[in-house]
């Protein structure tokens, strides 16, 4: 069965991806790295984008929910994700976020609380409302860290979790938790647990997000690494859809400081490089909660929007993050749609 789904994912990888192999070696590529050679790294980025298939970004209008574990008449509440440190806003049940059209059919992205702990119970009411809502909705959701701690903070078994989750209407695991890859000394996880909940939740039959970060204080020797064994880990499962550079964006505009957006270019470029065996680069952006996010925060910043203009011409063909909506969030659909025409690409809703 492993050896056909494998046959089927190599027949589905485009010509472009696998013209790459045999043409790059990781010694070289590592190197192009160490050097911040983005001129050649963007021309092997290129290579991808040169074909028709390349053109095409994936951009699809996601919801992005933030779950809490107050309970009011046995309704769990939702809300929009904010700033770090505010109240959250706009509080609702999940029946009424359906039913003022909060939430579209397509996309979903449900995140727990960091700071305040989300019972299973709650998660599993949550989703199943969800999904009897929105029964076409592909949603996303929690993380490694999550199930982490509900495993040993309710003492549940991580497949049981995993599978309960997969019940409930969840269809991938969201990327959260993966400075454990570069960084585990300022993670909750260490690497190989981050890794072995992935490969868990690919068996149970949940897709999820890979991630690397790019601004972490690694080097890049180990972001490289990190690379390589997400990549070995998709070609044991099939189970990443995407792997989504992260780097910090200043809360109030979305813009990143200039050695971050080189770095973001960089990863994204590597990323779409090593990564064949994953169909998507997204370049995901959050916390722009006030719809500032086409502003600078300071003269030398550089834009949510010049970013995603960038990373598009480093391999990217994924765009997904918080939209402004009901008055609140950043980027406007119609702003994101624009950037992806102006770079030249055609918006792909599949």
């Amino acid at each position: 069965m492993t050896t056909k789904l494998h046959a089927i994912a190599e027949n589905n990888i485009p010509p472009h991806f696998k013209a790459l192999r045999g043409r790059t070696t990781h010694e070289m590529l590592l190197g192009l790295a160490e050097q911040n050679n983005l001129v050649a790294l963007g021309a092997l980025a290129a290579d991808i984008e040169r074909h028709p298939a390349g053109l095409a970004v994936r951009f699809v209008p996601t919801r992005h929910l933030i779950a809490l574990p107050q309970d009011i008449g046995q309704q769990t509440l939702v809300g929009f994700w904010t700033e770090e440190g505010e109240d959250p806003r706009g509080l609702a049940t999940v029946a009424d976020v359906l039913k003022h059209q909060w939430v579209p059919p397509s996309e979903l992205r449900v995140i727990a609380s960091p700071d305040i702990p989300l019972p299973l119970h709650a998660a599993l009411d949550m989703l199943v409302r969800l999904r009897i809502a929105a029964p076409n909705a592909w949603i996303r959701g929690f993380s490694a860290v999550d199930i982490w701690r509900w495993q040993y903070g309710e003492h549940r078994a991580r497949a049981t979790i995993l599978a309960d989750l997969r019940v409930a209407g969840l269809n991938a695991l969201g990327g959260g938790g993966a400075l454990a890859l570069t960084r585990p000394d300022r993670a909750h996880l260490d690497a190989d647990t981050w890794l072995a909940i992935h490969r868990a939740a690919h068996q149970a039959g949940l897709a999820s997000n890979a991630a690397i970060w790019c601004d972490d204080g690694a080097t890049d020797a180990v972001r490289f690494a990190a690379l390589q064994r997400l990549r070995d880990l998709q070609q044991e499962t099939l189970g990443f859809r995407d792997c989504v550079p992260v780097a910090w964006h200043h809360p109030h505009s979305g813009a990143v400081a200039p050695g971050a957006l080189l770095q973001i270019c960089k990863w994204t470029a590597l990323a779409r490089i090593l990564l064949d065996n994953v169909r998507y680069i997204r370049y995901g952006w959050d916390n722009i909660p006030d719809g500032r996010s086409e502003t600078r925060s300071s003269l030398s910043d550089v834009s949510c929007v010049t970013t995603m203009q960038m990373v598009l011409g480093f391999g990217a063909d994924a765009l997904d993050g918080l939209l402004k909506q009901d008055g609140r969030g950043g980027l406007t659909e119609d702003a994101v749609r624009r950037t992806i025409t102006s770079t030249g690409r055609i918006v792909s809703g599949s």
